[in-house]
């Protein structure tokens, strides 16, 4: 449904939010305490149907008299299988480790995923022999994907206006400098992300995956020649509930911070 969207994209953008703020945060207490304050709020105007647009407005105003200090930190981009890079227990807590380590990080959204299903769906309409109509709905429905992305977006870019994120059309264009744009799935948008991180600035970029993940094992083949060419080291991670990875991370943060 309409809310459910407006839910996800709600909740992308408080968590781009904190990971923008707290590496900075003078108290990381506070932070967090503040933090989960915000959270409960928007929990509650979701769960009652109020006005999402109005309260991430105010959550962003709160977030951002958050007292920071003005530092320099390695920015890392996190890419890849969509459960293992936004999950915390799957992915072994990896943001607040880049955190621990003297890192921010960038995460790819879930949103992104949305927006590329109904991207595809909408592309290949006429090719699956959907009716006038069909195409037309799948149209619209993009459409307001698009739009509600960027009226919510709108709301934090006081916090985010520098953690903008790329259309899926700009994402998947991207990824096509390797794979044909039919080759559907998380592959074209892992490099297609990681890419357009490097085009924004990040230092390193993690590639997530689970163990034995076949589009993983593609991508991180691919990225060991790729990462010359972007000019921007790229860490693939194949989480199997059992291997602690951060010490990976934590060696490429250490290298970076010492040429910043």
């Amino acid at each position: 449904s309409l809310n459910v969207y407006n839910a996800i994209l709600a909740a992308d953008l408080m968590y781009k939010a904190r990971c923008r703020i707290r590496p900075y945060a003078k108290d990381l207490e506070s932070f967090d305490t503040t933090m989960d304050k915000q959270i409960s709020k928007m929990i509650s105007v979701i769960e009652t149907g109020g006005n999402v647009k109005t309260t991430l407005t105010e959550i962003s105003r709160e977030l951002k008299a958050i007292p920071t200090n003005d530092v320099k930190k390695p920015l890392v981009g996190i890419v890849g299988e969509i459960y293992v890079r936004l999950n915390p227990y799957t992915n072994g807590e990896l943001v607040k480790t880049i955190e621990a380590a003297g890192g921010e990080a960038w995460t790819a959204p879930l949103s992104e995923w949305f927006q590329y299903l109904t991207f595809i769906d909408k592309a290949l309409a006429k090719d699956r022999g959907r009716s006038l109509i069909e195409r037309l709905k799948k149209r619209i429905k993009n459409s307001y994907m698009l739009r509600q992305d960027r009226i919510l977006t709108g709301c934090v870019d006081s916090i985010l206006s520098d953690r903008q994120e790329p259309s899926i059309m700009s994402t998947v264009n991207a990824g096509e400098r390797i794979f044909p744009r039919h080759f559907d799935g998380e592959s074209i948008l892992t490099i297609g992300r990681a890419i357009e991180f490097a085009e924004q600035g990040v230092d390193l970029i993690a590639n997530c995956a689970p163990f034995g993940c076949m589009p993983g094992t593609l991508t991180s083949g691919i990225f060991q020649k790729l990462e010359g060419t972007m000019g921007v080291p790229v860490v693939s991670l194949f989480f199997d509930g059992e291997t602690d990875l951060s010490h990976l991370v934590r060696t490429y943060l250490d290298n970076l911070k010492q040429c910043l």
